[in-house]
């Protein structure tokens, strides 16, 4: 038989470690212009061992309470980051390269998915018709820049 579960349950925090990590151009597709920022794997331990309570109140210091209210940085504010942190031109200017592609990348899968979701409605507008094959479904784009749905069977 197994004891019951307890009711409440408490965490406690003694001591934080604190790390200071590299950063590095990002190539990730959300940065719609240049190149983005992110931390990569490296590392400086600033701190091994504090207690939780002194680090809160040198924190309180220098935290800004505004900080989730602040708009993303300028790709030139991105771009004078990375170079202040060594960066060449040609390594930023390469993963801008990269960002676009993946931009590119998602963009074309996106209108794929698209395009999925609308031959299975085609496939289940056939199985709603009892299953008979009554035609092919197929676009038009008309000069107004809207779509008909014809059926070709009817032709």
């Amino acid at each position: 038989m197994t004891s019951p579960m307890p009711t409440s349950v408490a965490a406690r925090f003694s001591d934080v470690s604190i790390r200071e990590y590299e950063v590095i151009p990002s190539d990730h597709p959300s940065v719609q212009i240049g190149v983005g920022i992110e931390l990569g794997w490296k590392y400086n331990m600033l701190c091994e061992h504090k207690p939780i309570d002194e680090y809160e109140q040198e924190r309180k210091k220098f935290r800004n309470p505004y900080y989730t209210q602040l708009p993303p940085p300028s790709a030139t504010a991105r771009h004078c980051k990375l170079r202040e942190f060594g960066f060449t031109k040609e390594e930023i200017t390469e993963a801008a390269k990269r960002s676009a592609a993946q931009r590119k990348q998602l963009t074309k899968s996106l209108r794929r998915m698209k395009l999925d979701r609308f031959d299975e409605m085609k496939e289940d507008f056939s199985i709603a018709v009892g299953g008979k094959k009554i035609g092919r479904l197929s676009f038009s784009r008309a000069k107004d820049s809207r779509r008909h749905v014809r059926n070709d069977s009817q032709k």
